[in-house]
Formats: structure tokens, C-alpha cells, sequence
């Protein structure tokens, strides 16, 4: 089928309608196109953009690593799609983009496989203790149940893990410097399976409490890279080990007599916190794993008297 002027129009420019209601016709003629005649369609689209070759390319680099997922035409442009779709989480999760990132992986069956996902449980937090995921793909576990991610549930994670109401109410601290003024916790709910990777913000397992700012840094150093690949269509093996819990050192212990019950039954909380994350992740390149991320991100469990945050 011939696609319409105003589609050509973006399509030979190497780009795709956006998001906004006005677009999202264009984007069912695309998908209709896709789904109808997906080998026609593509060659419809290489002639009228030239640069087919390069913009929809197997070949990426990705943290200063060359990867050639070997994906062919077809899939190439349909990982791009997928990753223009989903560029934005907080537009993506919602009708009518669902229904259009729900079309592209259907799509994408039989060409992608299904991730696999294990998640271990932390007995004392009751929540998150590892990730292995072999392979992780852009489409979900359907084991697991979630069709697309979702950013942390707070009542949910607290009904499930307790603990998680009592480590949220300490006010954020630099390393060494207490701040002791304003709203932002020090914890936050760090995904191990992030939300723009189909990880769940209600499953327990799936979030761990970290120090907000090396859950940035985690973002940064990781996340983006595997989200970079996955999007595409590429295929990633991702592990997170979670470390070792700081435990009730003296330095904690020395803090009983200076707290009041509150502060120290957050204290007490703290010691079952882990030390770090070792974040590795590897691409399928050219036959074989590729190191694409290996990272240890380091959480801050202070030793200070915990300034409260208010209940809630």
C-alpha cells in the first residue's frame, strides 16, 4: 500500500510522526502498513529515504562499545520505532501510545525473543536481593505478568515490605553533610529491573531502598546503555548483584543513646541495607557476548542521627 504524503514526508527524513494526538493517525497508517505487507512497506520506505542504510543500521555504539546486533532491515526499523515510541515513559505508558508500543512488539515476535527474568527476595527488607536477566529484549517475562514498566508504587511496596515506611522517613544527607531542611528523603526505591525495561513498581523483589543520588548515578552509568539496546530491539544479558548488607557496625551502635525511638528504629532498619551494586551488562554482537557495562555503584547508609521526614 502506498503511504500518504504526510507519512512520506517524515519517513524520508529519517523520522517518525510523533506522539502528539495529531500524529498518532499517522502512526496507525505506519503500524497498518507494517502489519498488512512489513517486506513491502520497508522497501516503500528505503526508497523514499536514502540513508535507509545508516539510520536504520544493525550497528551501534553503545558506551564506547561497537555492537552489530545483526538484526536485518525489517527489524532494525521496527527497534526504531519501538525506541521513538518509547523515548518518553511518562508519554509512552499512556492510550493511544500503549496501544501503538503493543502493535511494534507484536511485530517484533518471532524475531525478538521473550526475556528471562529471576529476581531473589531479601528475607529482612522483604524486597529486591538480585537480578539475572538472560536475555532481557524489549519484550516482557511474561511469567512475570507486566506488558510494560511502572515507576515505584510506594503504598504498594510498603504493604509488602514494612520496613520501606519506617527507611523513607530519613531526610536526604550529602556524605558527611547533614541537610536537615526541606522534603527529600534519602532513599529512594531503586528498580533493579528498570521501569523503561518492563520492570514493575509494585513487585517487592524488584526494588531495593538506595541513597538517591547513587541511584542517579546508577541511571548514568547503566541504565541508559541497557535501555539504549533494549529499545532497539537488541538482545542484553543484565545482572545487578546486590552486596552485602552495611550491618549494625559501631559506629551505628554508638547512636542508641543519642536517638529518640523513632530515629532509632530507623537505625536499626539501616543495617540490612546492602553495601553496593555490581551492575554488569553484556550485548549479543556478531555471534557472541560483548561487555557493554560492568559497574559497582556504591549506596550511603549514614552514621548520623537521622533527621524525620514527616509520616506519609
Amino acid at each position: 500500500m502506498a503511504l500518504s504524503a504526510p507519512l512520506a514526508n517524515y519517513l524520508k527524513k529519517g523520522q517518525f510522526p510523533l506522539t502528539g494526538t495529531e500524529d498518532i493517525g499517522l502512526w496507525n497508517e505506519l503500524l497498518e502498513a507494517l502489519e498488512t505487507d512489513a517486506d513491502g512497506t520497508i522497501v516503500e520506505i528505503k526508497s523514499l529515504y536514502k540513508n535507509y542504510a545508516n539510520r536504520f543500521s544493525s550497528e551501534m555504539e553503545v558506551n564506547d562499545v561497537e555492537i552489530d546486533t545483526g538484526q536485518d532491515d525489517l527489524q532494525c526499523f521496527l527497534g526504531a520505532a519501538h525506541s521513538a515510541l518509547c523515548a518518553k515513559h511518562e508519554v509512552a505508558h499512556r492510550s493511544p501510545v500503549q496501544e501503538l508500543v503493543q502493535r511494534v512488539r507484536a511485530l517484533m515476535r518471532g524475531k525478538v525473543a521473550e526475556s528471562k527474568i529471576e529476581l531473589g527476595l531479601n528475607p529482612k527488607l522483604k524486597m529486591g536481593n538480585g537480578l539475572i536477566s538472560n536475555p532481557l529484549t524489549c519484550l516482557p517475562d511474561s511469567a512475570f505478568g507486566v506488558t510494560f514498566g511502572s515507576q515505584p508504587d510506594q503504598k504498594a511496596i510498603g504493604e509488602k515490605a514494612p520496613l520501606w515506611k519506617i527507611l523513607k522517613r530519613r531526610a536526604y544527607e550529602n556524605q558527611g553533610v547533614l541537610t536537615k531542611y526541606g522534603a527529600k528523603p534519602h532513599y529512594v526505591l531503586a528498580h533493579l529491573l528498570n521501569h523503561n525495561l518492563n520492570g514493575s513498581g509494585s513487585d517487592n523483589r524488584n526494588v531495593v531502598p538506595f541513597w538517591s543520588t547513587a541511584n542517579t548515578a546508577m541511571a548514568r552509568q547503566a541504565e541508559d546503555y541497557v535501555k539504549q539496546l533494549v529499545l532497539w530491539g537488541a538482545k542484553v544479558q543484565y545482572t545487578i548483584t546486590v552486596g552485602a548488607p552495611v550491618g549494625m557496625t559501631k559506629g551505628r551502635k554508638a547512636l542508641q543513646s543519642q536517638c529518640n525511638k523513632e530515629q532509632w528504629e530507623l537505625v536499626q532498619a539501616e543495617q540490612w541495607l546492602p553495601m553496593h551494586f555490581v551492575i554488569n551488562c553484556k550485548a549479543w554482537s556478531n555471534g557472541s557476548w560483548v561487555d557493554v557495562v560492568n559497574v559497582t555503584i556504591d549506596n550511603y547508609v549514614p552514621e548520623t542521627v537521622p533527621y524525620m521526614r514527616k509520616k506519609g
